[in-house]
């Protein structure tokens, strides 16, 4: 899966999370991830700062996942949650 494949932005050549995601819902995505995957922990995700590619990461490390596989989790999850919070197009 090419990593332009993530619902980001790219920043000083990281792949970041939507900054309307980011921004005042960061809390509410990270609540998204930890119901998904509940061996995340709160910290963790602070960790990543929501980089897409470190939080695939720890998928991988705490869940066995391929690096595609968690990619695509994480892709899934971040899109369903930007399609929640984005405003109605006007």
């Amino acid at each position: 899966m090419p990593e332009a494949e993530f619902q980001t932005n790219t920043t000083k050549g990281k792949l970041m999370i939507n900054e309307n995601i980011a921004g005042g819902n960061w809390k509410e995505l990270k609540g998204h991830i930890q119901s998904a995957w509940g061996k995340l922990t709160n910290d963790e995700l602070e960790t990543t700062k929501g980089d897409a590619m470190v939080i695939a990461g720890l998928l991988q490390q705490k869940y066995g996942l391929a690096q595609e596989d968690a990619r695509k989790k994480i892709n899934d999850l971040f899109s369903s949650v930007e399609a929640a919070v984005k405003p109605p197009a006007q």
